[in-house]
């Protein structure tokens, strides 16, 4: 039977626990030999923190023994020593009860339906691991997990944190999903997230450039900060709030249509952003990187608000049929375009900008204003002019045709790719490419 005091333990195989002398919450472990194996911070029957002497490390045999023992004396675990230990925590809201489970054990539960349980996990090593659907109000910190693929089933509501994860690579979260993820500082490549998910999904730092693919209905916070992407697509009707900062893009932003939230973009490097048709939400974009211009797209029907005054990125705006929003282009220093299509009714603000070219299509009104635009050169409107225009200079000339009133600024020639169409732009680069 093993010796037990209050200044001593004996343990199996020879080892033996003793009090260090003149501090009653210090233990030494110690195998039959008498060499040290650990010291333990080991008071009011918790152990706070497991030491190893350096360049050196618990054995499989030690952990055990451990193990036993704090099972036996129904210990509690800090996060640390449960760590030095390879020891999952997991506690249940029901009751304030820790327990302790081996990698095996860990394996076994997570392939279970949870309820109200939170789990710590630190050892746990496979390829893929997945949370089983309708699991609900549970909170898994996966930090020290090292596997290549989390799969989130149907239904799941759910706290996860991947923070500072190495290995993880692939992030599946299928329909229903409501909770929050955070992939801060982690090694993500490739995330899809199915529809009617809530959720709030937070990434700085990515170590990776990744793909981002959300599904339909997709509402919560999307925060991206200091990360590269190769691509970011949203679908139908997103109500989210979306914020991208300090990022680099690949490819392009596509939001889908119906948009109902807020996008807010500052200082990221991309190519184009598209947003669908029927976009009700408000758009933010703000930068002093003009290194890499940009185009926004934006679909028919149109009655948000696109705020790009401080955009020192943007050359082109492009807006589909029956725009009826908001656009406050007031001192943009780098807008060479805006395209506004057929029946347009909203309100345009280009003043003291560097607009050079606008032009609107059949049936269009609204307001534009082009109070110190220098730079302005040409603006072209429907025969039968329904919009307000609002000028500090008169144009040199006004011609017109059988479609459109064309107010001249300037004798200055535009180049011809002012008037060729965004997506031919992109089909004939696209043509380019394979030539």
């Amino acid at each position: 039977m093993p010796i037990e005091n209050n200044n001593f333990y004996q343990l199996e195989e020879g080892y033996h626990l003793s009090r260090q002398n003149g501090n009653k919450c210090i233990w030494i472990l110690k195998n039959d030999e008498n060499v040290l194996i650990c010291k333990m911070e080991y008071c009011g029957e918790r152990i706070t923190y497991i030491e190893t002497p350096k360049d050196k490390e618990l054995s499989k045999q030690e952990k055990k023994i451990l193990y036993r023992f704090i099972m036996k004396r129904r210990l509690s675990l800090s996060k640390e020593a449960a760590a030095v230990l390879d020891l999952s925590i997991i506690k249940y809201a029901d009751h304030n009860e820790e327990k302790y489970l081996q990698e095996k054990q860990l394996k076994k539960l997570l392939r279970q339906r949870l309820s109200n349980v939170k789990i710590y996990v630190s050892k746990l090593q496979s390829h893929t691991i997945k949370i089983a659907e309708y699991s609900k109000n549970c909170v898994y910190n996966l930090s020290q997990a090292k596997i290549k693929k989390l799969v989130i089933e149907n239904n799941c509501d759910a706290l996860i944190d991947l923070r500072d994860n190495t290995t993880i690579e692939n992030l599946r979260i299928k329909e229903n999903f409501s909770g929050g993820i955070n992939m801060s500082r982690n090694s993500i490549k490739s995330i899809e997230i199915e529809n009617n998910c809530r959720c709030d999904i937070t990434l700085f730092d990515s170590i990776n450039c990744f793909n981002l693919a959300i599904g339909d209905v997709y509402s919560g916070n999307l925060n991206i900060k200091n990360s590269c992407f190769h691509a970011i697509s949203i679908g139908y009707y997103c109500y989210a709030s979306i914020t991208l900062s300090q990022n680099w893009g690949r490819r392009e932003i596509q939001i889908g249509d119906s948009f109902r939230g807020g996008f807010v973009m500052d200082n990221v490097s991309v190519y184009g952003i598209n947003i669908g048709k029927d976009c009700k939400g408000q758009i933010n974009i703000s930068s002093n990187k003009p290194q890499t211009l940009h185009n926004l797209v934006i679909g028919d029907d149109f009655a948000g608000t696109a705020d790009l005054s401080e955009d020192t990125a943007i050359k082109q705006l492009q807006v589909g049929k029956n725009a009826r929003g908001r656009f406050n282009l007031i001192g943009c220093p780098s807008i060479k375009i805006a395209k506004f299509d057929k029946y347009f009714k909203g309100h345009a603000d280009f003043s003291e900008s560097t607009v050079e070219y606008v032009s609107t299509q059949y049936g269009s009104g609204g307001e534009f204003i082009f109070i110190g635009c220098e730079k302005l050169n040409l603006v072209e409107l429907p025969r039968e002019r329904l919009s307000h225009l609002e000028f500090n200079r008169s144009p040199l000339s006004v011609s017109a045709d059988n479609w459109k009133n064309y107010y001249h600024f300037s004798k200055k020639e535009l180049p011809k790719d002012y008037f060729i169409p965004f997506y031919s732009k992109v089909v004939n680069g696209i043509k380019e490419l394979w030539q």
